[in-house]
């Protein structure tokens, strides 16, 4: 955990010192991004090809050099560790936290990460060498105006600047997910900001290991669903203001949630989990009426979102990008994906909705309550 909080600070403590380093350079149409994703760092630059070398060259010296990481730490260290506290005063965010924790085999809290930071010394910092930390994995992707050896001279000198130690494939931290026991299970806890009323409640829906066509199956459920949620649970019942449905990729598991933010004063957590658990009965009903041509209708849509070009190279290089970050590296995914779609049937889907919510499912609900008369509740009464 402190490793994580480390590497989370030296970030933010290389962005607040180079941003006024290089605040010339982004006049000038080149910009940089510096943050720490689910496994290390994430490094993006953008401008004009001409001078993009040596504007990565001379960022990659400030990156390595933490020996000026001091600049500013204790206001950057006391930003960081106000923000996530004050995330854990969220419902939305701390419902989302209890179910990443139970799910996963390794997860780290906006407490434990306050906590973790709170920890965190100068000498600490100066101490987390970047080019003596035993070796790193690297993937890449460049996009533009750059021929093959102008891109393995970008690499040649990231190898350069962070060691020539490579750190095997194999070697690379894997993030698991537990498997659900069949059954439905509910985790509750209480708001943590006193004076806050709402309450949340994310029903989620286990599926299985992540299959290209379990995706699409999933993304459809979530299109046919988006507009009836809507008007049954926020129109028609007046639940709450917020009410959503999504499909889930947790690092190769996939899943379905959907979840309403209510008031306290309003609607009890235990009530709005069965009225969730009613609007699914009642889909189940509306997809055995609704009219082929209009399941067929709603699956021309899809197909025509997704073959549809993208309309600047920025979104393009966005999604190539995110397919290297979750290791899966579907370059064609638009084009697979629509090709399914178009073999999906109405009784598939009715189907694959059936085992998801009724059958043999594993349903955890997270139900986060609010504070009705804006009294002090104990978070220690949490089970």
């Amino acid at each position: 955990m402190k490793t994580f909080a480390l590497n989370s600070l030296y970030a933010e403590l290389c962005g607040s010192r180079t941003s006024e380093i290089f605040y010339p350079a982004n006049l000038a149409g080149l910009s940089y991004q510096i943050s720490l994703g689910r496994e290390g760092w994430i490094l993006k630059f953008d401008g004009y090809n001409d001078k993009m070398l040596k504007y990565f060259l001379a960022f990659l010296e400030e990156f390595v050099d933490n020996s000026e990481n001091i600049f500013n730490f204790e206001a950057v260290k006391d930003s960081m560790v106000k923000e996530s506290r004050m995330a854990t005063l969220k419902p939305k965010k701390l419902a989302d936290e209890i179910r990443q924790r139970l799910l996963r085999q390794e997860y780290y809290t906006s407490q434990e990460m306050a906590d973790a930071l709170d920890s965190v010394t100068v000498q600490d910092i100066q101490e987390h060498n970047i080019s003596e930390m035993g070796g790193f994995y690297i993937e890449a992707f460049c996009g533009g105006n750059l021929t093959s050896t102008e891109v393995e001279e970008y690499l040649g000198c990231l190898s350069e600047k962070l060691g020539d130690s490579a750190l095997p494939r194999d070697q690379i931290r894997q993030i698991r997910v537990h498997q659900m026991p069949v059954g439905r299970w509910v985790y509750k806890a209480q708001n943590r900001n006193p004076d806050d009323v709402n309450t949340v409640v994310v029903n989620y829906y286990q599926h299985d290991i992540l299959k290209f066509r379990d995706t699409v199956m999933l993304r459809v459920i979530e299109s046919l669903m988006n507009e009836p949620v809507f008007n049954q649970l926020r129109t028609r019942l007046q639940l709450g203001y917020n009410v959503s449905v999504s499909d889930h990729d947790t690092y190769g598991v996939t899943g379905f949630s959907v979840s309403v933010c209510t008031q306290a004063s309003k609607f009890s957590a235990h009530d709005t989990n069965v009225y969730i658990e009613h609007f699914l009965l009642w889909f189940k009903e509306y997809l055995s009426e609704m009219t082929d041509d209009n399941f067929e209708n709603r699956i021309s849509e899809m197909i025509k979102e997704k073959l549809t070009p993208h309309i600047n190279i920025d979104d393009e290089m966005e999604q190539m990008w995110q397919e290297i970050l979750v290791q899966e590296y579907i370059f064609d995914r638009d084009e697979r994906f629509a090709k399914i779609l178009k073999e999906v049937t109405k009784g598939e889907v009715q189907s694959f909705c059936h085992n998801l919510f009724f059958r043999n499912v594993r349903k955890l609900s997270v139900q986060v309550e609010g504070n009705p008369d804006g009294t002090s509740c104990s978070v220690e009464d949490e089970k």
